[in-house]
């Protein structure tokens, strides 16, 4: 393993200010996993090495006006049919389930970083059973991320009084090779 120091680290401390050669020690990591398996290698395994990132912030408010003022019809231009039956089966409070895919969709687009629109039905949020939000990318979106290399989204959604962001990371890992990362 080759160990890079940054600029200005004359004394050649990295980053995290472990001395030299520390990083290339064999044995355990902080998180007890070993070489090769903490978070930032987990998550190289789940994007690839030059990973895009995209966040949003969606106020829960202008959400709620808007399904307020246009009902059925928002939700149906915003979500897939597949979405609006997540949305709409879990209990709690719609507006806020809804802005955190609304944010979710945003932070995939700024991940993208697409040269023209893409259709919100392009970009399809969705929960696995355990309830881990899942990217499928179609149409525009789609091709747009197969033209930049693009193989995996990762997205996850949180919500904090009233209001919902979400953080994409899309990257060049291959989705069938990626391995859950293993917790606790």
């Amino acid at each position: 393993m080759t160990r890079t120091v940054p600029p200005g680290a004359p004394d050649g401390r990295d980053l995290a200010g472990r001395g030299p050669g520390l990083r290339d020690l064999p044995g355990r990591d902080l998180d007890g996993r070993g070489p090769g398996c903490g978070p930032v290698e987990a998550l190289r395994r789940l994007v690839g090495d030059a990973p895009e990132v995209g966040l949003d912030l969606v106020a829960v408010d202008r959400v709620r006006r808007a399904i307020d003022r246009h009902g059925d019809r928002w939700l149906a231009d915003m979500f897939t049919g597949a979405e609006l039956e997540q949305l709409r089966l879990v209990r709690g409070d719609l507006p806020e389930r809804a802005a955190g895919r609304v944010a979710a969709k945003e932070a995939v687009v700024k991940a993208l970083r697409p040269d023209d629109l893409v259709a919100w039905h392009d970009i399809e949020v969705l929960r696995l059973p355990h309830g881990a939000p899942v990217v499928r990318l179609s149409g525009r979106a789609g091709r747009h991320a197969e033209y930049r290399g693009v193989r995996s989204v990762a997205v996850s959604i949180t919500h904090q009084d009233g209001w919902a962001a979400a953080i994409a990371v899309a990257g060049s890992a291959d989705p069938d090779s990626i391995e859950e990362y293993p917790h606790g």
